[in-house]
């Protein structure tokens, strides 16, 4: 067993229906990108350019070493675009399917660990990684207070965290569109930037913070809609039935009467460097 990992997790002192809600609500995240994991690399183009963005902010600063615990990695973008060979990596997902593809794309790009887990209940040790590297993935995370102390326990003094995360304005247009439907919206709402970068644990600081928006341009409404299925993100964190073929078509029209034939959607990405202090 490698030197980071944990045989057993240590589990936390909650209520038996929380870690059973926690266990439901993390399998059917896994499920939808289970889903979507062979064709995620030919859908999630917003997805790529956040990696991408991310890999550069990383390139103009630091350079990654050591070992590089990749949280939410997907199919592996983040350590595809690693340009150092002296970095082991941890590419951890809730997806067995998305490690699946990770490990066939890695195959030739050094050493390469690969981890089912939940970044809110690490299976590593204590001060194990040197640094955490995240992108599209924590906004999945409902307490960004508990994740951001998990990262810190795993983290060793002095090491860096990068993250790519999509905050709460995030698709303003849909939530309007099913607003003025007459619906409550279906679509996720997200923590926002303040809760990422302000609330840290006492052994975290922020060194750096930008903000920037992607957006997507669909031919019609139902490819906005696919756009988010098809990279497996639709799954709802509110507990929310599946849209119905009348909602569906009343949100149409009450999007088209708001934007006409204005087909996109905003990903507001908020992009941080968080610092662990030394010993």
């Amino acid at each position: 067993m490698n030197t980071y990992v944990r045989a057993n997790v240590t589990p936390r002192l909650v209520s038996k229906n929380k870690i059973e809600n926690e266990w439901l609500l993390a399998n059917k995240i896994a499920s939808g990108f289970d889903r979507a994991a062979n064709q995620y690399d030919e859908f999630g183009l917003i997805q790529k350019q956040v990696s991408q963005h991310l890999t550069r902010l990383i390139a103009c600063q630091s350079v990654l070493s050591g070992i590089v615990l990749d949280i939410g990695c997907g199919t592996g973008a983040l350590a595809s675009l690693n340009c150092n060979p002296n970095t082991s990596w941890i590419n951890l997902d809730l997806s067995q399917q998305m490690l699946k593809v990770a490990k066939t794309k890695l195959e030739n790009n050094g050493e390469q660990n690969f981890v089912q887990a939940n970044a809110d209940n690490l299976p590593l040790l204590d001060s194990s990684v040197d640094n955490i590297v995240s992108s599209m993935a924590l906004q999945w995370c409902k307490e960004p207070a508990k994740t951001l102390s998990e990262l810190a326990r795993v983290l060793k003094p002095n090491g860096d965290i990068w993250l790519a995360i999509m905050v709460e304005s995030s698709f303003s247009n849909l939530h309007m569109a099913w607003e003025n439907a007459g619906y409550p919206s279906k679509i996720n709402t997200f923590p926002d930037e303040i809760q990422w970068t302000s609330l840290l644990p006492q052994s975290l600081y922020l060194t750096e913070k930008q903000s920037k928006v992607f957006r997507f341009i669909g031919q019609d409404f139902k490819a906005l809609l696919s756009s988010i299925t098809a990279v497996g993100a639709s799954t709802s964190l509110q507990d929310k039935k599946p849209l119905q073929k009348t909602e569906y078509l009343k949100l149409k029209q009450a999007y088209s009467a708001l934007y006409a034939d204005h087909y996109y959607l905003d990903y507001h990405v908020v992009f941080a460097r968080i610092k662990k202090q030394g010993c």
